[in-house]
């Protein structure tokens, strides 16, 4: 979940912790508070760099889309996210890929040409909760 750093880790820890209704953690504890660990660090680390930057209504669609169909798996490729995409958004996704990668919240996978990864599954977990509000308040 954390993409081997520290300070995600620690995050989880903390939400899980506070999550949990006894001295015992249960699934639902764990899920619960990496579901708020994702808010945190993306509040904290991408909402000003990234969420914030993207203000188109499409790039928000892709972002959802892509969050949406695999929400916690690392890679996806852009010829599969194409058959979901629409005229207009497959019309800027490149343009979409290009500034996500420039921004750090994605990055090509070099294990698969034409793929792309999240550097950790908590950036997944948060675009897709950030997508799903922005698209709310936006109508």
């Amino acid at each position: 979940m954390t993409g081997g750093l520290p300070v995600l880790a620690h995050e989880i820890g903390d939400a899980v912790w506070r999550a949990a209704a006894t001295l015992e953690i249960r699934r639902d504890d764990t899920v619960s508070g990496i579901v708020a660990a994702a808010e945190v660090i993306g509040r904290k680390f991408l909402a000003p760099q990234i969420v914030e930057a993207i203000y188109s209504k499409h790039y928000l669609s892709i972002l959802r889309k892509i969050a949406e169909r695999k929400p916690l798996e690392m890679r996806f490729r852009r010829a599969d996210l194409l058959e979901y995409l629409t005229d207009a958004e497959s019309k800027v996704l490149d343009n979409f890929l290009r500034r996500m990668k420039k921004l750090g919240a994605l990055e090509p996978d070099p294990g698969d040409r034409g793929g792309y990864r999240y550097p950790n599954r908590l950036y997944a977990m948060y675009f897709l909760l950030a997508a799903l509000r922005l698209e709310r308040s936006r109508g």
